[in-house]
């Protein structure tokens, strides 16, 4: 599945959570289930957790360390990657810092 494809069924099933409790009570329960219920494609061999950011607590999505050495320009595309933030964020990923 294309990146932009996932993102944008990921988003839809954001938004299905927020308005659907026994929605969100499947994602959470069994993701994977959900996340082929719904056309999305997960490659073989990856499992997939869903955690849940409230207003106490926000998780940090640590990245798997490179397995080569990055240069320089790689780096700074590495720090300046892209972070999905759809809403409710009060962190640096929502304030553009």
């Amino acid at each position: 599945m294309d990146p932009k494809e996932f993102q944008k069924a990921y988003g839809k099933l954001v938004a299905k959570a927020w308005s659907d409790a026994e929605f969100k009570a499947k994602l959470l329960a069994d993701p994977m289930k959900v996340f082929k219920e719904n056309s999305m494609k997960v490659p073989a061999g990856i499992e997939v957790r869903i955690v849940e950011n409230t207003a106490g607590v926000m998780h940090f999505i640590l990245p798997p360390e490179p397995s080569d050495e990055l240069t320089d320009e790689e780096l700074g595309g590495v720090a300046g990657a892209e972070v999905l933030c759809l809403s409710g964020c009060s962190g640096l990923c929502c304030s553009g810092q």
